[in-house]
């Protein structure tokens, strides 16, 4: 079986350019049902019980990192289509992984209390429950990646959208209903059937068996450099679940948690247009022009989003604490003004990471990640033995600024075409905007919901509005998107 289509150049870059502007609406829409359901998790729910999570999906993503084998990134990013016996091996190699990891996970699972003794009776058989996701995502694999290769951004969007809202609809309900711990497997095992379902409905695909080495092998030359910076970037993250978790408790390390996921909420929308600019860079690799404009409006468009929320938590994130999530979560507040600090840079990454997995450089960002995972490893621990909670939060966001600003001197180098600043000054300048009403009028006047939402309503609008004065191009190029109107083949706004 071969992709379902194959694209010029032309065709590609309309479609991505749409699937763009599609996946940042409904990243939109997902950020709304995730801002909704941490509220409600937030409110019914206490630190310890975001900490127990974070540690919990700390030992189930160990499994599950060191189990992939990035082959699914090596079928999008390779320019020829996949045959229907690489699929098949690709199927059965995920489904066999996902299975191991299972019977591993429950054999594990006893030794959790020798780790983290904070964590309450019964974890183990709440960490063996949300092992079995490993083989509902098995499923989605080749639908998956054949969504990608063929840039059907709309499908692809809309199952991100409809696993949100399930993770976080059933993850509401559970909290309301008292079960408490066993919120969080019961939403995955949500999320994760709720996804496999619904992207083999948008891809139909017939599943077949086979392991042929032949045409895995350079698949695995590809995708190993590639799984490796994720390898790297879970023992980054391990930082907090591991060691604060033995070091500080379950709920510091809830406070933690709960910051950087608030701050850290346009990251998602980084990650989708991410995945989106991946196949297109791939396709548009040797066209090294027009793969810099599009990289600049990928970066550009991640960046609206990113500086309007941490301009937000910035000027006004007490206000936002107390008059949504309550005041037991301002403990909570250095961690949530550190990460939306760092996140101005910190979102540059992902992006930058498409286009070198693009260009068949997958080994740049891994080499780098070890560098600065290692200076987090090192830091971090310092900083907590010196200034305890306010230093474990600090010193986590050290090794993001440095990383960040190593990638872009990168970048610089292998795309010099690319304009950087110039297509981050609207962002920036809107940013700037709306931190002005968030520490004039959200600060002292924002005291209910309904005066909060209506000063953030306000704020958007002084964002867009600034980025439309600064670069009405690509502010007309989105409305045209948005709007249904052809462009011309090549045209990238």
């Amino acid at each position: 079986m071969t992709d379902p289509v194959e694209l010029d150049a032309g065709t590609a870059q309309r479609r991505a350019a749409r699937g763009v502007i599609l996946l940042g609406l409904r990243s939109a829409v997902v950020q709304g049902a995730v801002f909704a359901g941490t509220v409600v998790l937030s409110r019914a729910l206490e630190p310890a019980d975001f900490g127990t999570f974070a540690v919990l999906q700390f030992a189930l993503s160990f499994f599950q990192v060191f189990g992939d084998a990035g082959i699914a990134g090596a079928v999008i990013q390779r320019r020829e289509p996949p045959s229907d016996r690489a699929l098949a091996s690709v199927f059965t190699l995920h489904l066999l992984i996902g299975l191991v990891a299972v019977v591993v996970v429950w054999l594990a699972a006893p030794a959790l209390p020798l780790i983290w003794p904070k964590l309450p009776p019964g974890s183990a058989w709440l960490l063996r429950a949300m092992s079995l996701t490993f083989l509902v995502t098995a499923l989605r694999v080749v639908p998956g990646l054949l969504l990608e290769r063929s840039l059907r951004f709309g499908a692809v969007a809309a199952v991100e959208v409809a696993q949100v809202v399930a993770f976080y609809a059933v993850a509401s309900a559970c909290a309301l209903g008292g079960l408490r711990d066993w919120t969080w497997p019961v939403a995955l095992l949500a999320q994760a059937a709720t996804g496999a379902a619904l992207i083999w409905m948008a891809q139909p695909w017939q599943p077949r068996f086979a392991l042929d080495g032949g045409l895995l092998r350079p698949l695995l030359r590809f995708g190993l450099p590639f799984q490796l910076k994720n390898i790297v970037g879970f023992v980054n993250g391990a930082l907090t679940p591991l060691y604060g978790g033995a070091v500080l408790g379950t709920a510091p390390v809830g406070l933690v948690s709960w910051g950087q996921q608030l701050a850290y909420l346009p990251l998602k929308l980084v990650e989708v247009v991410a995945r989106v600019a991946f196949p297109l860079f791939s396709r548009m690799q040797f066209d090294r022009t027009a793969l810099a404009r599009v990289f600049e409006r990928t970066l550009q468009f991640c960046a609206l989003g990113v500086f309007f929320t941490s301009a937000l938590f910035l000027s006004a994130g007490s206000t936002v604490t107390v008059v949504v999530f309550s005041r037991k979560w301002l403990e909570g507040l250095i961690a949530l003004y550190a990460f939306s600090t760092v996140i101005l840079i910190g979102f540059v990454v992902p992006v930058v990471a498409a286009i070198l997995d693009a260009l068949g450089r997958p080994g740049v960002i891994a080499r780098m990640s070890v560098g600065w995972t290692a200076l987090n490893w090192i830091v971090t621990p310092l900083a907590t033995w010196r200034w305890g909670f306010p230093g474990f939060v600090c010193g986590t966001c050290v090794h993001v600024v440095v990383g960040n600003a190593a990638v872009l001197v990168v970048v610089r180098y292998l795309v010099p075409e690319a304009r950087l600043a110039r297509s981050l000054a609207g962002p920036a300048v809107g940013g700037l905007l709306t931190g002005a009403v968030g520490w004039f009028l959200l600060r002292p006047w924002a005291d209910t919901p309904l005066k909060l939402a209506a000063g953030v309503a306000l704020a958007l609008v002084v964002h867009l509005a600034a980025f439309a004065a600064l670069d009405p191009q690509a502010f007309r190029s989105a409305r045209q998107l948005l709007l249904g109107a052809e462009r011309r083949p090549g045209s990238i706004g």
